[in-house]
């Protein structure tokens, strides 16, 4: 009998410690990452299809093994191949499929895909090679080991964007970034869209949660809870409701009292945790990271979290590393951005859609940016691609939803903004992602409006975009500039003028670093002086790869527009745009009789770039010392303030200023 009893209560705690094992553990997604060796081949002759290499092993004979990500662009023999090639891989997926739902994620596979599992076509996605998508593996996925295969075309194409050779920059096949595994119950979560603001006027951030369950037939009521972490981790607010799906979807508003504002010198990230709940059972989970920050654009001007802003920006085209192609790492990548900060650029823009985890460092360390639908060029035929430009639109909002960093959603580049067609395909995908996302910019960008300053596809945006290429792609003069600006300016006063590219471009243009520097200097100099110019972008930060390069060949054919080399070396430009783009300008030091301190007088630019700064430090360093580090005031663009500083013995001493994320804003040599 006490055996009986001892059982049965052994058999109890069991099953309690299963129940509350499953309903603690079966929330969470599995993810698996299936980056790494792959089977790669290239088929010239598309063959591999009606020989059905998705079914069996590739061609030994033709196979070889690369690390995905992977683009062949830049390996020896296939530089300069655009067609099919095949990947393959063996997965090993570790529990049962049965019931679940099990999905495989490429963020980006250049360009026409066509994704096999265990001999299975489960999804296609062409005419979009720089967005994340899923493939449903749920019905030929299996426990143990599955055969994964993927064809990939990077061939020129007028059903895709970039739309045929339409385009200025690397056209890279491969699968590019990272592929990964995803293993959830039927009722999880397939994605949350959280729209985080600062309430005006006050401390209070508000926060309206979207969740959209994986199961969008769902109408069970559910419950709701949502919590809140700060960056040390602390809970600063939880609320849970009930409700009942809504085309599979559940919102949640809440208002938190306090928050921290996200700005490019703060960047004050929280995480958002959802939990599902059937009655008082954990479902489904997941955390986003979102930053509390507002973007505006009216009365002529850019408001960052209401404060009227001018930004200092530079592009950057990724992809250019010779070795990697547009499948560089992460090291590089971050290297790029270092880059940006060094700079002082607060902002960027990219002519298409980017990684992941680029823009989690965007997020982290404080760079704005604008994200583009690669559609480049008058080339395009704007009727023929509208369905495309749409679905880019979709996958690019839906997975760059939750980062502060992105403030504008770019429609397109330097098409023929003076034609009707333009006009109407701008207005079209402005209402398209203002429905999606109301909470961000909207803009074309134009290379047309010097033509007709009055009506361009530019002004149907919420910020006048203008690519502005007087001495170079233009022809004119500098002094032909100015008097663009101000007649754009007049016909639109209501809107901000962003320069969204300037620079020179060799060597279709003679002159080398030394005539870059003159024109940065003139044209930035030009921009300071229009108090509706809220942003000028240089272009380039590098010289960099691209399919209609003048210079080089195979994998090194590129265009000179940069401030730094294919192979990383910094050009004198580099230095001089750092100092142009200083937020803080050194009238004057002077050291007092004893030499203990140094008077530094210095005055906050109200030009460009003009913003307020917080949190700022100073410093006199030498050579062996970083030296004592006094904490500045709040300090107004237009002002001028006075420090005094603790000198200090050594070689190569400076005065250095920094931001608050320790990024240096400029270093001026302290006199003897």
């Amino acid at each position: 009998m006490r055996w009986t009893f001892t059982f049965l209560t052994a058999a109890l705690l069991l099953f309690q410690c299963k129940t509350f094992a499953q309903r603690v553990a079966s929330p969470e997604e599995v993810t698996v990452s299936l980056d790494g060796d792959w089977l790669f081949c290239i088929d010239s002759l598309d063959a591999g299809a009606p020989a059905r290499w998705f079914a069996t092993t590739l061609p030994a004979q033709i196979s070889r093994t690369v690390k995905v990500p992977h683009t062949w662009n830049v390996d020896p023999g296939t530089e300069e191949y655009y067609g099919t090639a095949w990947y393959q891989r063996e997965i090993d997926i570790p529990q049962e499929t049965k019931g679940k739902t099990v999905r495989l994620k490429f963020n980006a596979v250049y360009r026409d895909a066509v994704i096999y599992l265990n001999g299975q076509q489960i999804a296609k996605h062409y005419g979009s090679g720089y967005t994340a998508f899923y493939a449903d593996a749920s019905k030929a996925a299996r426990k143990g080991k599955n055969l994964l295969t993927v064809s990939v075309n990077n061939q020129f194409s007028t059903s895709a964007l970039p739309y045929g050779k339409s385009f200025d920059w690397a056209n890279d096949g491969g699968i590019t970034r990272s592929v990964s595994l995803h293993i959830s119950n039927p009722s999880g979560i397939d994605y949350i869209l959280a729209d985080a603001r600062p309430v005006p006027g006050t401390k209070a951030g508000q926060l309206r949660v979207q969740t959209v369950l994986l199961d969008r037939k769902s109408q069970k009521p559910l419950r709701t809870r949502v919590s809140v972490t700060d960056a040390a981790q602390q809970t600063v607010f939880t609320q849970t409701q009930n409700g009942t799906p809504q085309n599979g979807k559940l919102t949640t508003t809440v208002q938190i009292p306090e928050v921290q504002r996200w700005h490019f010198d703060h960047p004050n990230l929280y995480q958002v945790r959802v939990e599902v709940m059937d009655k008082n059972t954990v479902i489904a989970t997941k955390t986003v990271p979102v930053g509390f920050r507002s973007i505006e654009a009216r009365n002529g001007k850019i408001f960052l979290n209401g404060e009227p802003v001018r930004l200092s920006a530079v592009e950057w085209m990724p992809g250019s590393h010779p070795d990697y192609g547009m499948a560089e790492p992460a090291a590089i990548l971050y290297g790029n951005l270092e880059h940006l900060k060094k700079l002082n650029a607060v902002f960027t823009r990219f002519h298409w859609q980017q990684d992941e985890t680029l823009l989690d460092w965007c997020d982290r360390n404080g760079l704005l940016v604008q994200e583009e639908i690669p559609l480049w060029g008058g080339a395009t035929v704007l009727d023929s691609i509208k369905s495309v430009a749409m679905m880019q639109a979709d996958e690019m909002v839906l997975h760059h939803f939750n980062h502060p960093s992105v403030i504008a959603w770019g429609v397109g580049n330097e098409h023929s903004g003076q034609y009707q067609p333009t006009h109407d395909y701008v207005k079209h995908m402005y209402g398209y992602i203002k429905a999606m996302d109301s909470s961000r910019l909207v803009n074309y960008v134009s290379n047309t409006i010097q033509y007709n300053p009055k009506l361009d596809a530019t002004v149907f945006g919420d910020v006048i975009m203008w690519n502005e290429y007087f001495e170079t792609w233009f022809g004119g003069k500098m002094t032909d500039a100015p008097a663009m600006l101000d007649s754009i300016h007049k016909y639109h006063p209501e809107k901000p003028i962003v320069v969204s590219e300037y620079g020179l471009c060799e060597p279709a243009f003679s002159g080398g670093d030394p005539r870059r520097i003159a024109h940065m200097i003139s044209h930035t100099a030009l921009y300071e002086t229009r108090p509706f110019v809220a942003g000028a972008i240089y272009f380039s930060l590098n010289d960099y790869r691209t399919f209609i390069g003048e210079e080089g060949t195979g994998k090194r054919r590129q265009r000179v527009h940069g401030m730094i080399s294919l192979d990383g070396e910094l050009k004198p430009s580099y230095h001089m745009l750092k100092n142009l783009f200083s937020p803080i300008i050194v009238t004057s030091m002077q050291s007092s009789p004893d030499r203990e301190n140094i008077s530094v007088t210095v005055t906050i630019p109200g030009g460009m770039p003009a913003y307020t700064l917080k949190g700022y430090t100073a410093r006199v360093s030498s050579a062996s010392d970083a030296g004592e580090m006094l904490r500045l005031p709040i300090m107004e663009p237009g002002k001028q303030y006075k420090f005094t500083l603790k000198n200090q013995d050594g070689e190569n001493r400076q005065v250095v200023f920094s931001r608050p994320g320790g990024y240096a804003v400029i270093s001026v040599p302290v006199n003897r």
